[in-house]
């Protein structure tokens, strides 16, 4: 058990900032789609950068995603964020398959400005993607901006959370399972993915419990500073090098519910109604030949420092 960093409970959706102390911001999450396959015996690997073009034609690195690998259809955890003095400047975002061996493979670019996003309807923008000749074709998918307007602190703040398996949780499986944290967005109907685990081997004995190692996230990107908002915590089993991972369980909740817990304290969602009765977070199951017992605590999610400076 970490030791807590916080010992008594905070606000994650309202840290007390004054409000004079908030900026306004734009985030932007990238979803892929269709992006064509560079790899061999196995799926492209593709990652994101952006670029700013400057007014004397230079193309500046301004971020970039992490790699998720065999995913022709990747779901970036990392957030592009935009300040108010960027919204009207033009932005290039480069799609490419990381390699090891040998030189990244290009898969293709996007142009936009924030304010394009923006003004998109819901905030929800498709592109297609372009060659490196400038050309537009069906074969190199798409890329699809979920972009909001939301307010963060003048100094940041992370969160560092915990997820894992309960000691009670049997799993009878050889595969490997990954975790994902996503959050709803303003229209509640999209959710953006802002952690997912690496793939891990599960113990499948009752009595071990698996805990991830701890993660940092923005306040404003879990939270969006809105106790309304809704959190999807999903569990899948992992594909292979085809990239066909399948979802086995996943649960829902709002973001309010992790509001003014206290540093090491957790919340359990369970497959069924408790021992004790008491009504808890439900998980559901798409596959149920999972052997999981209905008072089985499947997930666990733990504060455990809160709200820390970076």
């Amino acid at each position: 058990m970490l030791e807590a960093g916080v010992s008594s409970g905070l606000s994650l959706v309202n840290p007390g900032t004054d409000d004079r102390d908030l900026v306004p911001y734009t985030e932007a999450s990238v979803v892929c789609k269709g992006l064509r396959n560079r790899d061999f015996g196995s799926l492209s690997d593709p990652f994101a950068i952006l670029y700013e073009l400057l007014p004397n034609g230079v193309y500046l690195e301004r971020d970039r995603t992490e790699v998720i690998f065999d995913d022709l259809n990747p779901n970036f955890c990392h957030k592009f964020g935009f300040e108010e003095q960027d919204r009207q400047k033009t932005f290039q975002m480069t799609i490419m398959d990381y390699d090891v061996v040998k030189k990244d493979d290009f898969l293709g670019n996007v142009r936009f400005t924030p304010l394009q996003l923006e003004s998109a309807t819901e905030g929800v923008l498709e592109l297609e993607i372009q060659s490196k000749n400038g050309k537009i074709s069906k074969k190199n998918g798409t890329v699809t901006f979920y972009t909001e307007r939301l307010m963060r602190s003048r100094e940041p703040y992370k969160v560092g959370m915990e997820l894992g398996l309960g000691a009670d949780c049997k799993i009878e499986s050889k595969r490997k399972m990954f975790l994902c944290l996503s959050r709803s967005t303003a229209n509640s109907r999209d959710y953006v993915r802002i952690f997912r685990s690496e793939a891990m081997q599960i113990p499948n004995k009752k009595g071990e419990s698996f805990v991830l190692p701890t993660f940092e996230v923005d306040s404003s990107t879990l939270t969006a500073q809105d106790p309304e908002r809704h959190l999807l915590l999903e569990l899948f089993l992992e594909g292979g090098r085809k990239g066909n991972h399948r979802n086995i369980g996943e649960v829902v909740f709002k973001v309010g519910k992790l509001d003014n817990l206290r540093a090491g304290e957790s919340i359990a969602f369970f497959s069924g109604l408790s021992g004790d009765g008491r009504c808890r977070p439900q998980l559901v199951f798409p596959c149920m030949n999972w052997n999981v017992g209905r008072s089985t605590s499947v997930i666990v999610m733990r504060v455990s420092n809160l709200l820390i400076r970076w």
